[in-house]
């Protein structure tokens, strides 16, 4: 009879062990972003992009790379959690290789020489140094406002780079709320585990004729009170104006996303995005291959 109660009282321990384990393992964690007035951080912003082309069976390629240290400030919290902060560029780089040329700038390169293109960057990118913008969020990460300075709106004017700000650039209020769509995971309403996913999507602004549509799909791959990681994937599909002179192919696209929040802080950590874009486009007959691969990312600097 000992024995027997000893044995019972084990069994039962361990299924208790077993319940307890089990709900860890389950339990939920909910993703928000949090915030109180006068939290200040870091975060540094990278972009890449390479496009390759034909033209008349003569091959191409340009090369850029976009790096921003932001500064980062928490204004207000609204008791619905929306956050409102203001984000500045302490420091701009920007490299461009095309046609065998290359062009270099360095906002902390104050002696650097001058070629026309380069001045159109240094002008633009100049006027956004330590020029505060503002960007409301909800605690999903949804940008529900954005706010460019009119100093750096004016020294885009009409130059090449505003005429497709919209579509994903810090150049105007909806160019800030489509990068910033891309590189800021979309948090469920709901607690989740590992395990969870999600959908979200995003719809980018017309650049030209052409306009995009990115659906996302979302899972929790690890779960816990100070981490979560959340892998994501991009599916992209275009579209072109229906009296637009050029037709446009999506032949290939494959998109991936990985984002580090931390739930505790209740802030991104970091992001990287990779996308690539394999069209045809058609102008009066003649058809330009042009393949397109974007890196970007976002990294807390501590």
């Amino acid at each position: 009879m000992h024995r027997f109660r000893v044995r019972a009282a084990q069994v039962v321990a361990a299924g208790l062990i077993a319940l307890t384990l089990g709900a860890e393992a389950h339990a939920q964690t909910a993703l928000k972003w949090k915030g109180k007035v006068g939290d200040k951080f870091k975060y540094t912003f990278n972009q890449s992009t390479e496009v390759k082309f034909s033209i008349q069976g003569q091959p191409g390629s340009n090369k850029s790379d976009l790096t921003l240290d932001l500064n980062w400030a928490v204004k207000s919290v609204d008791k619905d959690g929306t956050i409102e902060f203001t984000f500045a560029a302490e420091r701009a780089k920007m490299r461009i290789v095309s046609a065998g040329r290359i062009l270099e700038y360095d906002s902390n390169d104050k002696d650097a020489s001058l070629t026309p293109e380069l001045a159109a960057f240094r002008k633009i990118y100049d006027a956004m140094l330590n020029q505060p913008f503002t960007v409301k969020m909800n605690p999903q990460g949804e940008i529900l406002d954005a706010k460019v300075p009119d100093v750096v709106v004016a020294a885009a004017g009409n130059t090449p780079f505003a005429a497709n700000a919209d579509s994903g650039s810090f150049l105007s209020a909806k160019g800030v709320k489509t990068t910033f769509a891309q590189i800021l995971p979309n948090l469920p309403k709901t607690p989740v585990s590992a395990g969870s996913t999600w959908k979200g999507e995003l719809a980018v602004p017309p650049s030209g004729p052409l306009s995009m549509k990115l659906d996302y799909l979302f899972k929790a791959t690890n779960v816990t009170p100070s981490l979560a990681t959340i892998d994501g994937t991009i599916t992209t599909s275009v579209e072109t104006k229906s009296d637009a002179e050029v037709r446009t192919k999506l032949n290939k696209q494959a998109g991936s996303s990985q984002f580090k929040f931390d739930p505790d802080a209740g802030r991104l950590t970091e992001s990287t995005l990779h996308q690539s874009l394999d069209m045809t486009f058609t102008v009066n007959g003649t058809e330009t291959p042009q393949s397109i691969a974007i890196n970007s990312s976002f990294k807390m600097v501590k």
